[in-house]
């Protein structure tokens, strides 16, 4: 219900625009919406309890920044949302299993040969005494790379074309 609020109000605001418009414009309107929401309410709870120093903030015994019940509502809705058209669509959910199996078969290649890891990466693995702390240092290697560079390892051990057969 909030969330068409929003769109209704920019698309008043704005008139007819593009859907990636309408989109940039509904979040950034959202965002305004819920950092307004959050000083209003909180300078309210300030003044509620009579709050005048951060020792006074500490000793509330609760929380003094908060957003509306109406925001909690907003905020809930959004979540749904996002759950349903974003988190959980079929093309996120083939993305994650397509980096799950590339990450697990990275791991299982560089467990079973560690000579196929960077001479720094291999020289820690070498000095990790237990098979746990040798599969750590696997994990924080793969937990660095970025997307890209997890695609081009994946494909330099697995795509067999001649193009990248020597790298």
């Amino acid at each position: 219900e909030l969330i068409w609020q929003t769109v209704k109000t920019v698309e008043k605001k704005y008139g007819k625009l593009s859907p990636q418009r309408l989109i940039f414009e509904a979040i950034r309107y959202m965002k305004q919406y819920m950092i307004a929401d959050l000083i209003k309410t909180t300078d309210a709870k300030i003044k509620e309890l009579n709050l005048e120093t951060c020792q006074d903030v500490r000793e509330a015994g609760q929380a003094v920044a908060c957003t509306s019940a109406l925001f909690a509502q907003y905020n809930k809705e959004i979540k749904e949302l996002l759950s349903r058209k974003v988190y959980n669509h079929y093309q996120v959910n083939k993305m994650t299993n397509k980096a799950r199996r590339m990450v697990i078969e990275l791991f299982n290649i560089f467990m079973n040969d560690p000579a196929c890891l960077p001479t720094e990466w291999r020289e820690l693995m070498h000095h990790s005494g237990s098979e746990q702390l040798r599969a750590r240092v696997i994990c924080d290697y793969i937990a660095g790379m970025t997307d890209r560079f997890v695609i081009k390892e994946y494909q330099s051990f697995f795509d067999l074309s001649p193009s990248n057969i020597f790298y």
